[in-house]
C-alpha cells in the first residue's frame, strides 16, 4: 500500500488529495478483528490523541505498522523461546454446491467423501454452467447440442437426467420459464453482438505510453434538456441517480446562465465505505428546465457543485436505435464520446420526473420514459472502451463508398417479392398522408407539406453551424472566382419568388437552418452551377431535418424498368422537367424549417436569413413530393389526353422522362401533349432529344446523351456504360480501393456483369481473410485487381443497341428465352429476347445479373437452383415492362438436378421446397429444359472474365443456335444423378400396417379341429351364444343344437370361405347362378355333375375351382388351396368303392 502512496506522489497526487478516496477502500479490506482495534484506537485519537492533526489515511496507516510490528514482535517472542505449539490447519469451509440426486448418480462411490466442484457442462471446468463465460459467447443451439452431447436437463444444466424429470425449482428472469437465464431463447444472439462490435470499428483510436480499458461499459440514465431563462436557452445533459439523496447543478452553467440563487445548504457527503466527509456549502437555485421540442416544463430545486463526476458516456450507435426507431422513441443523449454530466437529478426529483413507461429492447438495454424524454441504460452488449491517457491520435476515415450499397445495388430486379410487397405498404401510408394534404395555390401550383414522422423530435437550433459552413463556402467560391455566379443564383431565387427574406419579427420563431454548397456541372447544357442544401447537418445531440422526414418509395428501382421500356420501340425520346423542385410550393407554416443563411449584398459583410418557399433540392423527401405530384397530376388528366398521360406514368424517374415510340407523327404528338399536359402544373418540360431513323445528327451536337446512368449515342441509337478510369492503379490497393472502384462501374442492364463479378470476388475474398479497410492487401489480390483495373477502359467500347430488335417486326413472334447457370464463385441469369424481323431471326440481351456464392459453402445443385430463381425473377421483370405476358416463354438450364427438382411434384426440404414452389408458381414446367453447358451464355457471367474477352466474345447478342429454327435448337435427355435429386426429399414418417391374409378362418380359428362337422357344431354353438347376449332369444327349449342351427352354421363357414377366396362383391349365397358369376371373374369353366352330399370331387379342366354340392341343384364353389378341400384319404378311397 504504501508502494503505491509513493509512486502517486511522485505524480503530483499527494496523500492529502486521494485521502477521502482512498480511506474507505483501505478500511473496507481489514479484517473484523483488526477493524475493531482501529476503531478503538480512532476513537482515543478523537478524545483528544496526540494524531489528531493527521489525516485518517495516514493514521491507519501507521496504525497498521504498528499492529503487524508488535505481531511480529510476539511471534518472534513465541517461537524463539519454543512455546509454539504446531497446529493442524483446518481448512476453510467452501459453499459445496447442492448435489442433486439422479438415478446415475447411485453409481458414483468415489466422490462420496470428497465433494468436489461440479464440471462445467459447456467448458468441462470446475464451475457451475450457469456461469460459464464460453456459454455467453455460444448461440443457443450450440449450446443446445452441448447439453445433449452430454445428456444433461435443458432446465438445471446437470447430468444424469432429462428437464421432463427435474426436480429442481428455477424461474427464468427473461421469460419466467424454468431454466436458467444462459439457456434463455430471449437473449441477443451472437450476430447481434458481432454486428455491434464491427460497427464501433468505424472510429480507430491509436495510443501510445497509456491505455485504460473498461469491458463491458455500461449506460446510465441520461438525456439532454433544455434550461430557458431570460430569452436565452441552453441544452444541458442530466444524469438520473436514484440513489442520490439530493439534486445538483454545475456551478459553471449556474454562473453562465445567471440564475439566481433561493437560499443555501450544508451538505456531509457520504463517501464510498461508508465514510461521511466535511460539511460543505452548496447555494440552491430554481433551474427551469424543458423537455427539447417544449411540451413539457418545469422548475427544479438544485445545489450547486464545481464537479458532479467524471465523463459519462453517451448512447453509441446500434441496433438498438433501430428498435427504438421502430416504437417511435427518441433518445436525445446520442454520441460515440463520453461527455460530462451537467446536471445530477436524485432521488427527491426523479421519481416526479418518471411516467411509469419502461421497454425492454432484445439487446438487454432498457428504455426508461420521464417527462423530459426517453433516457436508455443497461450494458451494452460487446461493447469495449478504451480511455488513453496521453498522445492520443483519432483517425476517424470515411468510406466513399458502401459495401451495403453495392449490394443493394446489384440486388435490383431480383428482390424477393415479399419484401417489396412489404416495402409497398409501408409506403402507403406516405402517399395517403400526401393525397390528404396537397392542394393547388393562388399561383396555381401544386402546394404540399412536409411528409413529418408521427412523433418526431424536436429540431435543434443549429444557426451557428449554418454560419460556420456559410464563411467555409463563400472563402473557396472567392478563391476559385465563383461567388458572382453563385450569388446571382439566390438573386434569380429571390426576383422570381422561389426563395424569401425572413422578416425581423420572425427572427425569434422556431426555426431550423440549412447549410448549402455549389455544385458545378460545365457539361450541362441548361444548369452550369446548383446550390446543394444538406439537410442531415444538425446541432449536436439534435436530429437532422432528414431525420424527421419521410424519405418515400425507394425510386432507384424505378431505373431497371424504365430502361428496358427505353428499349422497346423504333424511336427513343428523351427530355427533363426545368428546375422541377422549385416548381412545387411549400405551405407556409413548413418554411421556417427551410431556413438558409445568404449574405444580404455582393459586398458579403452582413448576413441574412432567407426560407425557401418551394420544395428544396437535398432534402430526403424532395424525390418522394415530386414524384407523388406527377402522379397526381397525370391521373386527373383530361380525357383526350390520358394515353399521353399513361405513358409518362411510366417514363418518368424523379425529373427526367425516358420513353419511346414507334414513328414521327406519334413523336411529335407525344411532345406536344406531354407538353401541354404538365404545362398544366407550372412544369416546363424541355430538353428533347430523340432519334429519327434514317437520319443524320449533326457531327457538332452532342452524340452521347445521359439517360439514367447510361450514355445513349443518337448517331447510332446506341447504349453504353459510362465507365471511369480508376486513376493511379499503383496506389496502395486496399479494400477500400477496390470497394470505391466497383462503384465506379454503373451496370443496371447487367451488360458487364461477366467483367464485375471479378472485384466482386476479391471482396469476399478480403473479407474471409478479415482484412482491415485501409491495410495493404496480398500481393496475389493486388496484382489481380491491378490487371482488372487497367482493362476496364476497353468497356467504353462495348455498345447495345437501344431498340432491341432493330427493325419492324411483328410482336407475335416474340419470344423470351430465360438461362441460368452457377459454379463454385457465383451463379447468373440472363434474359433474351429472340424475334423475326425483316432481316431474319434477330436475339438481343435484355437483363442479366450475377452474384458471388455465399461465403457458408454451398452444393453446387442449390446454386444452380438459386440461379434458377433468379432467372424466374429476371423473366418477370421483363415481362412486366414489355408487356409479354402472352408470348413464348422458354427457361434453360445445364443442372439436371435442379431441373429435376422443379419438374418433379415432389415434397422436397425446406430449401428446394421453396425455391420450387416459387418458380412453379409463375412458370410452368413444360417450359423448362436442357441445355449443355459449352451453349449455356449464362455460363460467362457465373464465372467471370476480363474485359477484353467479353469484348470478342459479344455476349451480348446471345448464343449462335438460339438463332436457329426451334428444330435444330439443342435437345438433351435428362440423366440426372438419382441420389443427388433424393438429398432433397422431406425426411417423413411413414407408418404402415401389415396385415396378412390366410385361407383363413380355419386356420385362424378353428386350428385345434381338423373335422368338418366339429368346425360347423362350434360355429352353431358360437352363434348360439351370441343370440343370447344379444337377448335375442331368452331361453331354448332343447340343451342340443337343432338341425336349424347346424345348418345356418355352415352356410356361415362356406360362405366365409368363398368370399375369402373370390371376389366379395359376389353373392355367393344364390348356389347354381354364382357359377356363371365365378366363369365371368376367373375365366375358368365350371361344370356340374352328380356327386354324394359332402363329398369333394375335383374337375377335370378346372384346377382352381372345386364344388361343392350340399343339396339338390345346389352347387358351391371352394378354392382348391383351403383347408375344406384337405381331407382324409382313407375316406377318399371308400367313397370311390362306393
Amino acid at each position: 500500500m504504501e508502494s503505491h502512496i509513493r509512486a502517486l506522489d511522485t505524480l503530483g497526487v499527494t496523500s492529502e488529495k486521494c485521502a477521502s478516496m482512498l480511506y474507505p477502500l483501505v478500511e473496507s479490506c481489514l479484517p473484523e478483528e483488526t477493524l475493531r482495534a482501529w476503531q478503538r484506537h480512532s476513537q482515543n485519537i478523537a478524545t483528544g490523541g496526540p494524531d489528531k492533526s493527521k489525516n485518517r489515511l495516514t493514521r491507519v496507516l501507521e496504525f497498521l505498522r504498528s499492529e503487524v510490528e508488535g505481531e511480529e514482535r510476539i511471534q518472534l517472542a513465541r517461537t524463539g523461546f519454543g512455546l509454539g505449539t504446531k497446529r493442524e490447519r483446518v481448512p476453510k469451509e467452501k459453499d459445496v454446491p447442492e448435489i442433486i440426486p439422479t438415478a446415475a448418480g447411485l453409481l458414483n462411490h468415489e466422490n462420496q467423501n470428497s465433494p468436489k466442484s461440479p464440471k462445467c457442462i459447456f467448458c468441462s471446468k470446475r464451475h457451475t454452467s450457469q456461469d460459464c463465460f464460453q456459454a455467453q459467447t455460444m448461440t443457443l443451439p450450440e449450446k443446445k447440442n452441448e447439453v445433449v452431447k452430454k445428456k444433461g436437463c435443458f432446465s438445471c444444466l446437470k447430468v444424469g437426467h432429462l428437464s421432463k424429470d427435474c426436480k429442481v425449482q428455477l424461474r427464468c428472469l427473461l421469460c419466467s420459464q424454468k431454466h436458467f437465464p444462459v439457456m434463455c431463447p430471449e437473449l441477443p444472439r451472437k450476430k447481434e453482438i458481432t454486428a455491434v462490435s464491427h460497427k464501433e470499428n468505424d472510429s480507430t483510436i491509436k495510443p501510445s505510453l497509456a491505455n485504460l480499458s473498461h469491458s463491458p461499459e455500461v449506460l446510465l440514465k441520461t438525456l439532454i434538456v433544455s434550461i430557458n431563462i431570460g430569452g436565452k436557452s441552453r441544452p444541458v445533459r442530466v444524469l438520473i441517480d436514484d440513489v442520490s439523496h439530493r439534486s445538483y447543478i454545475l456551478r459553471s452553467i449556474a454562473e453562465d446562465m445567471k440564475l439566481n440563487p433561493v437560499g443555501s445548504e450544508a451538505m456531509i457527503h457520504a463517501l464510498f465505505g461508508g465514510v461521511n466527509s466535511e460539511p460543505v456549502e452548496h447555494i440552491r437555485y430554481d433551474v427551469p428546465v424543458a423537455k427539447l421540442d417544449g411540451t413539457y416544463h418545469c422548475s427544479l430545486h438544485l445545489l450547486d457543485q464545481e464537479k458532479i463526476c467524471s465523463a459519462v458516456p453517451k448512447v453509441p450507435r446500434g441496433p438498438w436505435l433501430g428498435e427504438l426507431k421502430q416504437r417511435k422513441i427518441w433518445i436525445s443523449d446520442v454520441g460515440n464520446e463520453n461527455s460530462n454530466v451537467d446536471i445530477l437529478i436524485g432521488a427527491d426529483l426523479a421519481g416526479k420526473l418518471m411516467t411509469g413507461q419502461v421497454k425492454h429492447l432484445k439487446s438487454g438495454l432498457v428504455a426508461i420514459e420521464t417527462k423530459l424524454g426517453w433516457t436508455l441504460m443497461g450494458q451494452l452488449p460487446g461493447k469495449t472502451r478504451s480511455e488513453v491517457c496521453s498522445l492520443v491520435v483519432s483517425s476517424l476515415m470515411s468510406c466513399d463508398a458502401s459495401i451495403s450499397n453495392l449490394w443493394s445495388l446489384e440486388a435490383i430486379g431480383i428482390n424477393d417479392p415479399t419484401e417489396t410487397s412489404s416495402r409497398a405498404e409501408l409506403e402507403l401510408a406516405a402517399k395517403e398522408h400526401f393525397l390528404r394534404t396537397v392542394r393547388v395555390n393562388e399561383e396555381g401550383r401544386y402546394e404540399v407539406h412536409l411528409p413529418w414522422v408521427e412523433g418526431h423530435p424536436k429540431l435543434g437550433i443549429n444557426r451557428d453551424i449554418a454560419e460556420k459552413r456559410l464563411l467555409a463556402t463563400t472563402a473557396k467560391l472567392k478563391a476559385g472566382g465563383r461567388f458572382e455566379d453563385y450569388a446571382k443564383v439566390f438573386q434569380e431565387w429571390l426576383s422570381s419568388g422561389v426563395i424569401e427574406v425572413v422578416p425581423d419579427d420572425g427572427a425569434d420563431e422556431v426555426a431550423h437552418y440549412l447549410p448549402h454548397r455549389a455544385v458545378f456541372k460545365e457539361s450541362s447544357s441548361t444548369t452550369k452551377v446548383r446550390p446543394v442544401f444538406d439537410a442531415s447537418a444538425h446541432a449536436k445531440g439534435f436530429p437532422s431535418l432528414n431525420d424527421c422526414l419521410e424519405k418515400g418509395p425507394n425510386l432507384i428501382e424505378q431505373i431497371l424498368v424504365i430502361l428496358i421500356a427505353f428499349r422497346e420501340k423504333r424511336i427513343g425520346v428523351v427530355s427533363d422537367i426545368a428546375k422541377a423542385f422549385l416548381q412545387l410550393s411549400v405551405t407556409s407554416r413548413d418554411r421556417n424549417f427551410l431556413r438558409f443563411l445568404w449574405w444580404e449584398n455582393s459586398l458579403a459583410k452582413k448576413i441574412r436569413a432567407y426560407r425557401h418557399r418551394r420544395v428544396v433540392f437535398g432534402v430526403s423527401s424532395s424525390p418522394f413530393l415530386l414524384g407523388a405530384v406527377l402522379e397526381h397530376h397525370l391521373c386527373i388528366a383530361p380525357v383526350h389526353l390520358k394515353r399521353t398521360a399513361e405513358l409518362l406514368h411510366r417514363s418518368f424517374y424523379v425529373d427526367n422522362c425516358v420513353s419511346c415510340v414507334d414513328d414521327q407523327d406519334e413523336l411529335a404528338m407525344f411532345i406536344q401533349e406531354s407538353q401541354e399536359l404538365l404545362e398544366m402544373g407550372k412544369f416546363d418540360l424541355r430538353g428533347w432529344e430523340f432519334t429519327l431513323p434514317g437520319d443524320t445528327v449533326a457531327v457538332d451536337q452532342i452524340q452521347d446523351v445521359p439517360v439514367l446512368g447510361l450514355l445513349w449515342n443518337k448517331l447510332d441509337d446506341t447504349l453504353r456504360c459510362d465507365v471511369k478510369g480508376t486513376g493511379q492503379t499503383e496506389a496502395l490497393v486496399t479494400k477500400r480501393k477496390i470497394l470505391s472502384v466497383t462503384h465506379q462501374v454503373f451496370d443496371p442492364l447487367g451488360i458487364l456483369c461477366p467483367v464485375t463479378l471479378q472485384p466482386k470476388r476479391l471482396l469476399q475474398a478480403t473479407w474471409k481473410s478479415k482484412s482491415a479497410w485501409d491495410t495493404e492487401l496480398p500481393r496475389e489480390i493486388t496484382e489481380t485487381f491491378v490487371k482488372w483495373a487497367e482493362e476496364i477502359h476497353l468497356l467504353n467500347e462495348i455498345r447495345i443497341p437501344r431498340w432491341l430488335i432493330g427493325s419492324s417486326s411483328s410482336r407475335n413472334s416474340w419470344s423470351l428465352h430465360t438461362f441460368s447457370d452457377a459454379s463454385k464463385a457465383a451463379y447468373a441469369a440472363c434474359v433474351f429476347l429472340r424475334a423475326k424481323t425483316e432481316r431474319g431471326i434477330v436475339t438481343q440481351l435484355v437483363l442479366a445479373k450475377s452474384r458471388v456464392a455465399p461465403i457458408k459453402n454451398v452444393s453446387i445443385p442449390r446454386l444452380e437452383l438459386l440461379s434458377c430463381v433468379m432467372g424466374t425473377r429476371l423473366a418477370n421483370v421483363v415481362m412486366d415492362c414489355l408487356n409479354l405476358h402472352d408470348s413464348p416463354r422458354f427457361y434453360w438450364t445445364d443442372s439436371s438436378t435442379a431441373l429435376s427438382w422443379i419438374k418433379r411434384d415432389d415434397q422436397w426440404a425446406t430449401f428446394v421446397g421453396n425455391r420450387v414452389n416459387e418458380i412453379r408458381s409463375s412458370t410452368s414446367v413444360d417450359q423448362w429444359k436442357h441445355v449443355p453447358g459449352n451453349l449455356n451464355p449464362a455460363d460467362l457471367p457465373s464465372r467471370g472474365c476480363t474485359s477484353r474477352q467479353l469484348l470478342n466474345s459479344r455476349w451480348w447478342e446471345g448464343p449462335v443456335w438460339l438463332k436457329a429454327s426451334p428444330n435444330e435448337w439443342p435437345v438433351s435427355h435428362l440423366n440426372c444423378d438419382e441420389q443427388e435429386v433424393n438429398k432433397e426429399k422431406r425426411k417423413t414418417v411413414s407408418s404402415l400396417l401389415a396385415a396378412t391374409t390366410g385361407w383363413g378362418v380355419i386356420s385362424k380359428h378353428f386350428e385345434d379341429l381338423n373335422v368338418y362337422d366339429k368346425i360347423v357344431r362350434r360355429i352353431a354353438w358360437l352363434s348360439r351364444f351370441s343370440l343370447w347376449i344379444r337377448k335375442k332369444k331368452n331361453h331354448y327349449e332343447s340343451s342340443c343344437l337343432t338341425v336349424d342351427e347346424l345348418d345356418g352354421a355352415e352356410k356361415k363357414l362356406l360362405l366365409a370361405v368363398q368370399k375369402e377366396a373370390f371376389n366379395p362383391k359376389l353373392d355367393f349365397s344364390k348356389g347354381v347362378a354364382v357359377a356363371q358369376e365365378l366363369k365371368e371373374a376367373t375365366s375358368t369353366v365350371i361344370f356340374t355333375s352328380s356327386i354324394n352330399r359332402l363329398h369333394l370331387h375335383r374337375i377335370g379342366t378346372c384346377k382352381k375351382i372345386l364344388c361343392l354340392k350340399r343339396r339338390q341343384n345346389e352347387l358351391l364353389a371352394i378354392y382348391h388351396l383351403c383347408e375344406l378341400t384337405f381331407h382324409d384319404p382313407m375316406n377318399y378311397a371308400a367313397n370311390i368303392k362306393d
